[in-house]
């Protein structure tokens, strides 16, 4: 690939990323399937280079949600962890998706270079029931995210650790996982 394609590729696959990041799909499975499937380059790379964006979503996320970072760290330096229910979320809810992703992650890893193409199969799967869980979750008036316990950051953290998998939305599955624990759409 000479260097006009690698530019109009990383074109490509950062305008998807960015467009599809901040919406309850996949952005993994969509910067994924373009690249093995569109560009025809191996799964396994294609899910490796969608895996780095995350970087740059991460950053973007800090940016995006900074006051509320600050407002967090605030809390725990004034008044400790303990008091503070949103930096025990965090703390949990981290911990948890660690748990989950790094095992799936190495796993997919193995799969994607042995069956190649064929991982997309699943992918395809994971963007259907990622779809149906938010089609039939229903909307709550509930409690706010202030109350947020131990229970909803593991369920969080589960949510967003099977999401470390293309197709399933990281931002679908957490808003649902905290719907059904009755936290308000608005905050979950």
């Amino acid at each position: 690939m000479n260097g006009a394609d690698e530019l109009l590729t990383a074109i490509l696959i950062g305008l998807i990323q960015g467009i599809t990041e901040w919406l309850p799909i996949s952005s993994e499975a969509a910067v994924s399937a373009t690249y093995s499937l569109v560009l025809d380059k191996p799964t396994d790379q294609a899910i490796a280079y969608a895996l780095w964006l995350h970087v740059g979503t991460a950053i973007a996320a800090i940016i995006a949600f900074r006051s509320e970072l600050i407002t967090t760290a605030s809390d725990v330096m004034k008044d400790g962890i303990r008091e503070s229910s949103m930096a025990r979320y965090l703390i949990v809810a981290t911990i948890v998706s660690s748990v989950i992703a790094l095992p799936l992650l190495v796993a997919l890893n193995e799969i994607s270079a042995k069956i190649g193409v064929v991982v997309m199969i699943p992918v395809g799967l994971a963007l259907i029931v990622t779809g149906v869980l938010q089609l039939r979750q229903t909307a709550h008036t509930g409690r706010s995210v202030d109350t947020a316990n131990a229970g909803d950051a593991t369920l969080a953290g589960i949510a967003q650790g099977v999401a470390a998998l293309p197709g399933f939305s990281r931002s679908g599955l957490t808003v649902v996982a905290l719907l059904s624990r009755g936290i308000s759409r608005k905050d979950a």
